[in-house]
């Protein structure tokens, strides 16, 4: 938590994956700032795009109960990577889902890559 403030000055700064994905924990928990579920979403977001499994797990996490289908994507996008816990969740909210968007999603997320920059 007290390396809350250090990490997101250091996020501000330079790009990678692993400490916009702490960044985004700090605001999605309030460690050390204010919770801000918005800026938690912003910063997990650029940690996903860019292919960290823990935060794309995360991120589905946050959107879950405003959007099953982005949710769904992130879930399916780790659990091609075969993370922990990806496939399971993935599992779990397809079963609420239309089949015809759920397996769109499942077809994007195969051929999904990470951002590069």
């Amino acid at each position: 938590q007290a390396q809350c403030a250090q990490w997101i000055v250091e996020a501000q700064r330079a790009a990678g994956a692993e400490l916009h994905y702490r960044t985004g924990l700090c605001y999605w928990n309030g460690w050390g700032v204010p919770e801000d579920h918005v800026a938690a979403e912003a910063w997990l977001r650029k940690a996903a795009e860019r292919g960290h499994h823990d935060a794309q797990l995360t991120l589905g996490d946050l959107v879950r109960f405003n959007d099953m289908n982005e949710a769904y994507r992130w879930y399916a996008i780790a659990a091609q990577a075969n993370h922990p816990g990806a496939h399971i969740r993935r599992d779990r909210l397809g079963r609420l889902l239309d089949a015809a968007a759920r397996d769109a999603i499942q077809r994007e997320a195969q051929t999904w890559r990470p951002r590069k920059d």
